[in-house]
């Protein structure tokens, strides 16, 4: 029994498979990129569940810090007047005369004043509890 296969058949046969081969390799590459979309998918709801819930709690620790920002800036600005306010007392104490004593001492108890006024800013009156051992 012979057979005969002519060049052309031959040819078509191998496109064929060659078809077939490429066929299955891009129904492979559309079955992984169609898990890789279900794991992208569930990062972009992850996201989404995130977000939101920055979103609840982001302007909350935005008021907290101006808050923060407000009480900072009323603390410098009284500082800052205490400061002027020592500032001229010294300035008085030294350019004062020697005949107006009265006024020094009201000078030195307002700069005590305003002294003991910059402490209270730091510390709020709370006692330290003693430190275990």
């Amino acid at each position: 029994m012979l057979i005969t296969i002519d060049l052309m058949q031959l040819l078509t046969a191998l496109l064929i498979l060659v078809g077939l081969a490429v066929l299955v390799a891009f129904f492979v590459v559309l079955l992984r990129l169609l898990g890789l979309l279900k794991r992208a998918n569930g990062l972009v709801k992850d996201t989404s569940v995130v977000m939101a819930s920055a979103s609840r709690s982001v302007p909350p620790i935005l008021k907290d810090a101006e808050v923060i920002c407000s009480s900072a800036r009323s603390g410098v600005e009284a500082i800052g007047g205490a400061a002027s306010s020592l500032g001229e007392g010294v300035s008085s104490i030294f350019g004062a005369d020697d005949s107006s004593t009265g006024g020094t001492v009201e000078t030195i108890f307002g700069i005590i004043d305003r002294v003991l006024a910059i402490i209270g800013l730091f510390t709020d009156g709370k006692k330290k509890r003693p430190r275990k051992r």
